[in-house]
């Protein structure tokens, strides 16, 4: 199945141009973009630890070990620093035994790869390194740093790929990009065991080759941006965490920018009111089946969630909607409550769903940003009560390609309709704007044929009608002295007398 799901208003001219005659209610434009709505997805295929890579030593959940494979390249840039809050031993894997340091001393070291025993050379073309870490004697303390960047040599990454430790004290482990440090672009596997671990607020940022992950979590009472841009994982276990002591706005981010994610995992999402840009990005057809009682906001939530097909959450508790569907292509129909959006964003709610087939809406008495919520959706019926409490509903049905029947509108809370109709394929709008003072291109570029606007306030009309090639009339009743009035139509019939 393929939609066309940009047509560009421009005059009509259909000879060989290869659209068919279904498509001839809309203007022609210099391309016609189209999806395929049929979701092919990538097969989940179970993460495969590379065979030549060294194998690390067993470290159980019970342990106080950090155990790591670190690559080394050919250049210069081969150096890690490692610091704990208590005196600790290192072993570098490159055959010069145990090292010892005290506590918060920074253990520093440079592998040179012309040095390295040539049976640690991967496939890839780098050779490697496996590093041990204990304390010095019983358990670790709070804090195990393993990615700090260096001084001298300058570079934002650190070689790790492959992490297994643990350590029941550890409330402090910085990995990627977490309080200044660096990225860890080559990470493709990590275990942590038992540890006191929080807070885990970016904790694998843009860890874009990390394919497999196996972490105790039970006690995070913060994942904000936990997994965010993580391109390569596809699947991700369960995320057991602290929800009696959960921050309420500790789900945000998560998922965002996980390009190969098709589901999400378990989260106990019981007391959680925000999860902006939770799965932002991902591959996710379906939601899962959250604890959404407390939820107040779903900013950007599944922004460009192309393969999302279907929204099952009651979400009769949003405030904020802005952008939490913008282009999920597959979505074909949704309910939503507006009944506690009084004042917070509605903006480009639906932006480019394409596929959006069935729009059900209730509790709209209320005072809700509807900017832009509509644009380039796939909608071809409305489903509004007569009245639109928005004090913002510019550019509310600004480019739907596929719109047949508008219901008769009241805004008389708004005060702009700027561009609210424009590039609409909608034949016939009629609208009742008491306040309204700015209407510019209000029906511009559009394929209204009839329009009957009660716009008694405005004084701004510039471009409304501007390039629609099949507009037979126009009704507006005007009671102020225009101050720009430059449009094109073929009628205009004034129910008061203007200037």
């Amino acid at each position: 199945m393929r939609r066309i799901t940009s047509i560009g208003p421009t005059p009509l001219d259909y000879e060989n141009s290869g659209i068919t005659s279904l498509d001839k209610q809309f203007p022609k434009s210099q391309t016609a973009s189209v999806v395929d709505l049929q979701p092919t997805l990538p097969p989940i295929e179970e993460y495969q630890r590379p065979a030549d890579w060294l194998p690390l030593p067993v470290v159980h959940s019970y342990d106080n070990k950090f155990c790591g494979l670190f690559a080394i390249f050919d250049n210069d840039s081969n150096v890690v620093n490692i610091q704990v809050n208590k005196n600790f031993v290192v072993d570098w894997g490159d055959g010069t035994g145990n090292h010892n340091y005290s506590a918060n001393a920074i253990a520093r070291h440079v592998y040179d790869f012309a040095a390295m025993d040539n049976s640690t050379l991967t496939s890839r073309g780098y050779k490697q390194s496996v590093i041990t870490v204990t304390p010095a004697t019983g358990g670790f303390s709070s804090y195990l740093n393993v990615c700090i960047l260096d001084a001298v040599i300058v570079k934002n990454s650190v070689n790790w790929l492959d992490i297994s430790m643990a350590g029941a004290a550890i409330n402090t482990f910085p990995l990627a990009y977490y309080g200044g440090n660096g990225r860890l672009p080559f990470l493709e596997q990590i275990k942590i065991g038992q540890n006191n671990i929080t807070n885990w607020q970016n904790q694998f940022f843009y860890c874009t080759n990390l394919r497999k992950v196996d972490i105790d979590t039970h006690k995070a009472t913060c994942i904000n941006g936990m997994f965010l841009g993580c391109w390569n994982i596809q699947t991700i276990p369960d995320i057991d965490i602290d929800a009696q002591n959960l921050s309420p706005s500790s789900i945000n981010d998560v998922f965002s920018d996980c390009t190969a994610l098709q589901h999400l995992p378990w989260i106990d999402t019981s007391t959680a009111q925000g999860m902006s840009r939770l799965a932002a990005g991902t591959l996710i057809t379906e939601l899962p089946n959250y604890d959404i009682s407390n939820l107040t906001a779903l900013y950007q939530a599944f922004w460009y969630n192309k393969w999302l097909s279907t929204v099952s959450w009651n979400l009769n508790k949003i405030q904020d909607w802005a952008y939490a569907f913008t282009g999920c292509y597959s979505l074909r129909s949704l309910t939503l409550d507006l009944s506690n959006a009084s004042t917070m964003g509605f903006d480009q709610t639906l932006k480019n769903s394409i596929s959006l087939e069935r729009l059900t809406i209730t509790g709209t008495d209320s005072n809700w940003n509807a900017f832009n919520w509509l644009q380039d959706s796939g909608l071809e019926y409305v489903p509004f009560v007569s009245t639109v409490y928005s004090n913002t509903p510019g550019g509310i049905f600004v480019g739907t390609p596929n719109l047949k029947v508008l219901p008769e509108l009241s805004f008389p809370a708004a005060t702009s309709l700027q561009n609210s109709f424009y590039a609409t394929s909608a034949p016939t709008v009629k609208i009742s704007a008491p306040n309204v003072t700015d209407a510019s291109q209000i029906c511009a570029y559009s394929q209204i044929q009839h329009a009957n606007l009660d716009l008694p306030s405005a004084t701004t009309i510039q471009y409304a009608f501007i390039q629609n090639y099949v507009l037979l009339d126009v009704k507006l009743n005007l009671t102020t002295t225009l101050t720009n009035a430059i449009f094109a139509i073929v009628l205009i019939e004034f129910t008061s007398a203007v200037p």
